[in-house]
């Protein structure tokens, strides 16, 4: 007998965020590397400060991804999905607006943005989807969330390289 993919409504709402949350979170984390002349023209920002913090980014998704699925365990994934969110826009926020040379920088870009992408990357999505699936249709549901993260990567740059050329860098950001 043939399953249902949707074995009720909270199923598609579930798969549903997480392939928005995804594709925003991971997009958004792809297009930085279009804003480093913009960086260092108005900045100041090197190359090396700027990988730095990319390399930060990095360290800290690794260890706050652990840390988010605990949470997301304990409280919910939505709740750890906001609270993920909540910190990216901080990040974002103090990048455009805040004293963004040197260690706050590092703080904005780094710091941050990869704590929040321990929360609203790969990990606690797809766990909460694979909660809402049963074992026959799981892997269909986690892979069309990794899906999103693919359209991510691919529409969020185009979107940056535009809005780029029609505004600044700073309404760019504000617009994430």
């Amino acid at each position: 007998m043939m399953q249902k993919f949707f074995d009720n409504r909270l199923s598609l709402i579930v798969l549903s965020s997480a392939c928005c949350v995804i594709l925003i979170s991971m997009g958004l984390r792809q297009t930085f590397g279009l804003f480093f002349e913009a960086f260092e023209n108005g900045l100041g920002v090197t190359r090396t400060e700027f990988g730095l913090a990319i390399g930060i980014q990095m360290l800290f998704w690794g260890i706050f991804a652990p840390i988010f699925g605990i949470l997301a365990d304990k409280f919910g994934g939505n709740k750890a999905v906001f609270l993920g969110f909540i910190i990216f826009a901080l990040g974002i926020f103090m990048l455009y607006s805040g004293p963004n040379t040197g260690i706050y920088f590092q703080i904005a870009l780094g710091v941050l943005v990869g704590t929040a992408l321990g929360a609203t990357a790969i990990g606690v999505p797809v766990s909460e989807v694979g909660k809402h699936f049963p074992n026959e249709t799981r892997t269909i549901a986690t892979g069309i969330v990794t899906a999103a993260a693919s359209i991510g990567y691919f529409l969020s740059p185009l979107l940056t390289k535009y809005s780029l050329l029609q505004f600044d860098w700073e309404d760019t950001l504000r617009y994430f």
